[in-house]
């Protein structure tokens, strides 16, 4: 059985209302129709006056149901939008930058909420507003809309396309007066061409706030989900998978990795940071690895991957509890062992991978680059 959806339509209106029930007339025509449980409309205060009064005053809207053997579409049901500038004065025009800064922003907040209910269909057209509108409409659609959602643009034969008497396609010819000549309806073609569109819903994080901030956090996102592998160290067999690269490790080399993985994890000093991006504060000195506390987190595993009476666990506590911690020199061989086998096996990608440096000399701190999203630490 098919699924029942919640149809709802969405435009974005600027003087020409026609695009609303032209677009309408060629849904209703479709097989099955497709038919509004709601229509909302995004518009400047001119275009609400266009809408209300051909739309509504003029019965428009509901002649094109009527006409074709459907109920009146209920008003109550019909919601408008009104553009608003930053103090929330309502715009009858948008032409400055923090116009559009203002459009972009309702649009982006309405498509934000209502791709939340996954039982709500979204039928958008690009048609009727201005461009910046239009654009606008379709980018927060790529960001936040679902497989199901929809993208329309009109298209009406260039004889009818202007006339401000023609808003549809009637079932019944009339004529129309152009210019002392009679335009009969029969003849008029329109089109709905359904644009397909990529839909980036489940690639992105949708932390950014305005649309600016979205559209970059959204860039890297998808950046990193191009660029930057995802890498899981399993426990189980002590491995890393990078991307479909699967690397061995030594008990000690893969624990000794992780603590950088883990430290990635755990100590992030920017969580309002959506990226780690140049951020290094989760970097450690040799100093720090070589405290008490590392110490015990290598112990804690090698217990764990051992087992407590194994005796290398033993063993290597035996050697290293009593001295409080590593050396810094066999931090730096572990280091300079480890980078050299990922590199090997990773070539030019080894860099997000390796244990890397930030500092000056004698100052240095250790961590690794790849973003905190792409680490997995698997049992």
């Amino acid at each position: 059985m098919a699924r029942r959806y919640k149809e709802v339509f969405v435009f974005v209106l600027g003087k020409t209302p026609q695009v609303i029930t032209e677009t309408i007339y060629c849904l209703l025509k479709k097989e099955p129709p497709i038919l509004p449980d709601v229509i909302h409309v995004f518009t400047t205060t001119e275009g609400e006056r266009c809408l209300k009064e051909n739309l509504i005053e003029k019965r428009r809207l509901n002649e094109v149901f009527e006409d074709y053997g459907f109920t009146a579409f209920p008003l109550e049901n019909l919601h408008l939008h009104l553009f608003r500038d930053s103090n929330g004065i309502p715009l009858d025009d948008i032409k400055t930058s923090e116009d559009n800064q203002a459009v972009a922003r309702q649009i982006i907040e309405f498509f934000r909420e209502i791709t939340k209910d996954p039982d709500v269909r979204l039928h958008c057209s690009l048609a009727g507003g201005r461009k910046t509108m239009g654009f606008y409409l379709g980018s927060a659609l790529q960001l936040f809309g679902r497989r199901w959602d929809k993208l329309y643009h009109v298209l009406v034969s260039p004889e009818f396309e202007s006339l401000e008497e023609f808003y549809y396609k009637p079932r019944e010819r009339r004529f129309l007066e152009v210019n002392g000549r009679l335009l009969s309806t029969a003849d008029a073609e329109i089109y709905l061409a359904e644009l397909p569109f990529i839909t980036l819903r489940e690639k992105i994080s949708h932390k950014g706030e305005d649309f600016e901030g979205l559209i970059n956090d959204s860039q890297k996102d998808i950046d990193l989900a191009i660029f930057q592998k995802e890498i899981e160290a399993c426990r189980k067999d002590l491995s890393l998978r990078i991307g479909k690269l699967k690397i061995g490790l030594s008990p000690v080399m893969w624990v000794f990795y992780v603590f950088f993985l883990q430290r990635k994890l755990e100590a992030c000093t920017r969580p309002d940071f959506n990226f780690c991006d140049r951020c290094y504060d989760c970097f450690i000195g040799i100093s720090y690895f070589c405290s008490k506390e590392a110490l015990q987190f290598v112990e804690k595993e090698l217990r764990g991957i051992y087992g407590p009476l194994s005796g290398r666990y033993e063993a290597f506590v035996r050697y290293w509890s009593p001295k409080g911690g590593f050396h810094p020199e066999v931090i730096r061989q572990n280091i300079s062992k480890l980078n050299k086998t990922l590199r090997l096996l990773l070539a030019d990608e080894a860099g997000l991978y390796v244990i890397s440096s930030v500092g000056k000399r004698g100052l240095k701190r250790y961590g690794v680059r790849v973003d905190r999203s792409k680490i997995k630490i698997l049992t």
